[in-house]
Formats: C-alpha cells, sequence, structure tokens
C-alpha cells in the first residue's frame, strides 16, 4: 500500500497539539501558589531553622541546630534521651527533625528576641502532626509576663503584657486546619494592638477574639517542640522548617514563604487553599438592619453578584449587624432546636458560583459564633443545595457567650463538594429558647480550591488538536 507523506502544517500541527496536551496534564497537577521568597529577603528575619542547613547529631539524635538566619540563634539539647531525632519523610525522601511527643525538644538561648512591639511577629512552619496538639516553637513559660507567645498544631497564641494569667481570647485557634499525617503549611501573624491570625497551607483559617497591644519582653528561652521547660505541650509531629520574623508581614511575603516552602519540598499532599468568600460584617456607626449583607472577599473564578449576599429569604428572622462588627440573628421564638428551625424556615443562606471554565473543590466552611446572652440551649446547622438541603454537614450547641467566640471549622472533604462547576448556596439554620435571644456570627468563610482555567482550555484544545490530527490521518490512507 502506497502511504502518502502528511503535509508539514499536518505534521506541525499535530505536534503542536501534543505539546498542548502534555502541557494541561501537567498544569494540571501542579498547584498554583505565589511567587515564593527566600526567607533571607524578607526583612525582620530574627531566627530561620531548616532540616538541610546545620544539624548536629549523635546516634540519630539531633543535639543543635544552628539558626540560618545569620543572627547565630542556635538551638541545643544535652540531655540525650530529650534529644528530637533526624529523620525522612517516607513518601517524599527529604528529610525532617522527629519530635516524638514527650520530653524532645531544643532550646535557645534566653536572650533571643523574636517580637517587635512594634512591628509585630510572624512565626511560619513546616510540620507532619500526628496528634492533634503541640507546640511547634514557643517563647512561653507559666508564670507572670513570660506567657509571651507560642505556635504549633492547635492555635498561634499571642499573650497581652503584663499578664497575670493565661488568656484564651488571644489565641487564634487552627481547630484541626492542619490535616494529621499530611504535610501543612501554618503561619501565624500577630500586628501590634492586633488580633492574632493563623493561617494554614496558605488559607486564612482564624482569629483570636481578642487584640493583644505588647506582648511581654523577658528571659524566656526559645524552644521547639514544646513550651514551658520544654516539656509542656509536647510536638509529636515532623518538622522541616521554622521561619520567625520580628514583623507582620504583609499578605505578599507570607504567601511568598509559604510558596518557597511548597516548592522546596515539592509534594501532592498540600495544595493551595485560598479564601473563596468572606464576610467580615465590618462596624457600622449603629445597629443596621438590612435584606442582606454583600462579603468583603471574593476569590477570582466566582461570580460576583448580590445573590452572594448573606440574606434571610423567608424574612422571619431578626438580621441586624451590631455595632461590635457582629451578624446578629434572632429566630423570633417557636425554634427551640435544630428541627423546629428547619420546619420553620429560620435560616440565613449565601450562594456562591464559579464561572464559566472553572470548578472548586471546596474545603471548609469557618466561622466564629457565640451566644447572644446566657440562656441556652442555642445552636446552629449547616446544610447545602447540593442534597436539596435534606441533611445537615454539621451541627452544634454553641457553649460560649457574647464577647467570647467559638472558632468553628466545618470540614467539607466529601466527594460531593469535588468539581463543582454550578452555583451551591449554604444555609445556616438557627434556634435558640425564645424571641429575642440571638446567635450571633463573624468572619464567615468558605476556602477551597479554585483550578486555573487556562489548564483546561490549552487540555481542550490540545485534545482536539489531537482528534482533528487523528482524522486527517485516517483520510490520507
Amino acid at each position: 500500500m502506497n502511504r502518502q507523506r502528511k503535509p508539514f502544517r499536518v505534521q506541525l500541527a499535530w505536534w503542536f497539539s501534543l505539546a498542548f496536551v502534555l502541557f494541561g496534564l501537567v498544569t494540571a497537577a501542579v498547584p498554583t501558589w505565589a511567587m515564593a521568597i527566600l526567607p533571607s529577603d524578607i526583612p525582620g528575619l530574627q531566627a530561620w531553622y531548616r532540616v538541610d542547613h546545620g544539624i548536629s547529631t549523635v546516634n540519630g539524635a539531633v543535639s543543635g541546630w544552628l539558626d540560618s538566619s545569620g543572627l547565630g540563634r542556635n538551638l541545643a539539647q544535652g540531655t540525650v534521651s530529650n534529644r528530637p531525632l533526624l529523620t525522612q519523610d517516607p513518601v517524599y525522601g527529604f528529610s525532617a527533625i522527629d519530635f516524638a511527643s514527650t520530653a524532645r525538644f531544643l532550646t535557645g538561648g534566653s536572650d533571643f528576641s523574636i517580637h517587635s512591639n512594634t512591628e509585630g511577629l510572624t512565626a511560619i512552619f513546616m510540620a507532619q502532626p500526628r496528634a492533634a496538639s503541640g507546640v511547634v516553637a514557643s517563647k512561653f513559660a507559666y508564670a507572670e509576663n513570660e506567657r509571651q507567645w507560642r505556635t504549633g498544631i492547635v492555635s498561634f497564641d499571642v499573650q497581652q503584657s503584663p499578664g497575670a494569667s493565661w488568656n484564651a481570647n488571644s489565641a487564634a485557634g487552627l481547630q484541626g486546619a492542619a490535616a494529621m499525617d499530611q504535610w501543612n503549611v501554618v503561619s501565624g501573624v500577630w500586628a501590634p494592638g492586633g488580633k492574632a491570625q493563623a493561617y494554614v497551607n496558605g488559607a486564612w483559617v482564624a482569629q483570636a477574639n481578642t487584640a493583644v497591644t505588647a506582648i511581654a519582653t523577658n528571659d524566656v528561652p526559645l524552644r521547639l517542640g514544646g513550651d514551658g521547660a520544654g516539656t509542656s505541650n509536647p510536638l509529636n509531629a515532623l518538622v522541616t522548617e521554622v521561619i520567625l520574623f520580628n514583623r507582620a508581614l504583609s499578605d505578599t511575603e507570607r504567601q511568598g514563604v509559604e510558596a518557597y516552602l511548597q516548592e522546596k519540598y515539592p509534594r501532592d499532599v498540600i495544595r493551595p487553599t485560598t479564601t473563596l468568600v468572606r464576610y467580615e460584617f465590618p462596624t457600622p456607626t449603629s445597629d443596621k438592619t438590612g435584606p442582606g449583607y454583600l462579603p468583603t472577599t471574593v476569590a477570582h473564578g466566582l461570580v460576583d453578584t448580590f445573590d452572594m449576599a448573606v440574606t434571610n429569604p423567608a424574612n422571619n428572622m431578626g438580621m441586624t449587624i451590631r455595632a461590635t462588627g457582629r451578624l446578629r440573628i434572632d429566630p423570633l421564638g417557636s425554634s427551640t432546636s435544630l428541627a423546629q428551625a428547619v420546619t420553620n424556615n429560620k435560616f440565613f443562606e449565601f450562594s456562591i458560583k464559579p464561572e464559566e471554565k472553572y470548578a472548586l473543590d471546596l474545603k471548609s466552611l469557618a466561622f466564629d459564633v457565640a451566644r447572644g446572652g446566657t440562656s441556652e440551649a442555642r445552636g446552629w446547622g449547616l446544610f447545602s443545595s447540593l442534597d436539596g438541603f435534606t441533611s445537615s454537614i454539621a451541627t452544634e450547641l454553641i457553649p460560649t457567650m457574647d464577647p467570647t467566640f467559638t472558632h468553628v471549622v466545618v470540614s467539607l472533604d466529601d466527594p460531593v463538594f469535588r468539581a463543582v462547576s454550578d452555583e451551591i448556596t449554604f444555609r445556616m439554620y438557627v434556634f435558640s429558647p425564645a424571641s429575642g435571644q440571638s446567635v450571633e456570627f463573624d468572619n464567615i468563610t468558605l476556602v477551597g480550591i479554585v483550578p486555573e482555567p487556562s489548564t483546561v482550555v490549552l487540555l481542550a484544545f490540545g485534545l482536539l488538536g489531537v482528534w482533528a490530527g487523528l482524522g486527517r490521518r485516517r483520510r490520507r490512507f
């Protein structure tokens, strides 16, 4: 059979199409993070502990860890039984320090001043926790004015100076956002006079309830792996890096350091999540009543319309923004349980819709919530339109009363919340003992992943090109 050679332009189209397919597949598998920034390129670096630099070991146990900031803030452990172990991640192969729970920690000098009461504090680490507890880094002792700060698997905690006792409201609790047995990048940022902020894998997850104007400055040693004398709140996790700044980093700087960690330790466990939509209910001049409240943050890839507003479509609840900057919901009686709230349509809701060619992977819905008064039981239940609002995603009685808010992170780690390409509505049903007995919400934040549309477009064009090439080839035989 005589086979005719394909014209050059057809061959060229074939190879370009194949290249587009390969590029699409590669970019689809690689998460998009911010541009990486070396910690040493950011002003205010105070300490930098890297698993690939300056580790001293004795029989596999870490006796010292040199500071890479250039300030000489080196860590050591002279007691053999208290030394963490040098190991390797069994999946990805890079080295890690194993703080295997009880009494394994490293200590630095008592003169290491990390934070600044004029510029702030930022603590960033990468860890794989085995337990939902433990402190990664701290300057924190259990005595008056020795409670400075600590960051770990549970919270990023800065304490007001002077302070006679620990204040839980000064801590930004992670509430399980750091996944167990997976690598997480955790960041804590505090600016003087502000509330501590916490981020996990690039996404904001929590803020403290109470602002802190200044942190104590004294001779509490810097420690990795616990707080107090090192044996309190012991860490059970693998750690690759701990990076400390005496400034509140900007979002661009923080994201750059997080991207540096992502690129340095490549793995497919961590994906770059982002805040899809957030409602902060900015403080009005007085209590404000309205039909709906628009978000303060909207991610790219979402259709930004008034449908995103927090609304009460049944118009049968009191819904106001308080002068204190909270969303107050009053079910107006007749709903003392979640079941009654569902029956009586006592809910508020908001909707999101991806733009064309986008599909969302939803990860979590976080919010702060408190009872408006002492009477109980008051609570909430979260539902979505994906199942027609038939079953609750999560529900809880509220344990705290304003001004002490409970930070809640509802996991959306279910296949139904993957590749969401149509509009989705979330409903929050609210119940309380009687009319006038309210529930207050703040910082409602939906977190997820927005794949770049360029990947989908390139892949589609590539596949079309291959199909066209195959069609041409068949016709030429």
